[in-house]
């Protein structure tokens, strides 16, 4: 029966930040802004998250208010506006 109450949490323990890379695929420029305005790497799950969209596969990702989740497809999206002719975004 569904009445609206929560019938089960859990909570997992915070795990330790592992750092990636910046990968390959991207495009130089948007390497440099990102590295000048302060995101020198991005988290791994943001890495892999990166190269998957770069790559054409579909991403879903799962996590906390500010995991950094939007770098995940804002960052792909910078490269196809440095590298496509004509490329346009809405927000």
């Amino acid at each position: 029966m569904d009445d609206g109450q929560v019938v089960h949490r859990n909570t997992l323990p915070s795990r330790r930040r592992r750092i990636g890379a910046w990968p390959p695929l991207l495009h130089e420029d948007v390497v440099d802004v990102l590295e000048r305005d302060g995101l020198a790497a991005p988290h791994a799950f943001q890495q892999q998250a990166i190269e998957l969209v770069l790559t054409g596969e579909d991403v879903v990702l799962a996590g906390g208010t500010g995991s950094g989740k939007s770098l995940c497809y804002t960052v792909p999206i910078l490269h196809q506006l440095r590298t496509r002719k004509g490329a346009t975004a809405l927000y």
